[in-house]
């Protein structure tokens, strides 16, 4: 496994959570089927990247990945005045390397209230 091979698949899973976070948690609608579309083709990218190695990289560092991921969401969920939204966004994180990489959509947090 070289180096840029890793990368790049870490990469589209940071990319892959951040939108399901925003699919979960932004009040923004009108971005949400943007996102599902951009979820699909980066798992759709990874999946051609991706190594046995890669995955249990991926997975044992699936906490770290999130914690970047989550600085990088709550910024830009603040800079778009999604103050509320981005307080509460979970601390650690919320989903399994399946669901990053499998079918797996969240259900947003409006819709469950």
């Amino acid at each position: 496994m070289g180096k840029s091979e890793r990368d790049a698949a870490f990469t589209l899973a940071q990319r892959i959570m951040a939108h399901l976070l925003l699919i979960e948690h932004s009040p923004a609608t009108d971005q949400r089927f943007h996102w599902m579309d951009e979820v699909e083709e980066f798992r759709n990218q990874i999946e051609r990247k991706f190594s046995p190695i890669i995955r249990r990289h991926l997975k044992r560092e699936l906490g770290n990945v999130f914690a970047h991921v989550r600085r990088r969401v709550q910024r830009k969920m603040s800079r778009h005045g999604e103050h509320q939204a981005a307080a509460v966004l979970p601390g650690g994180c919320p989903c399994t390397i399946e669901q990053v990489l499998g079918d797996w959509e969240p259900e947003p947090v409006a819709v469950r209230r």
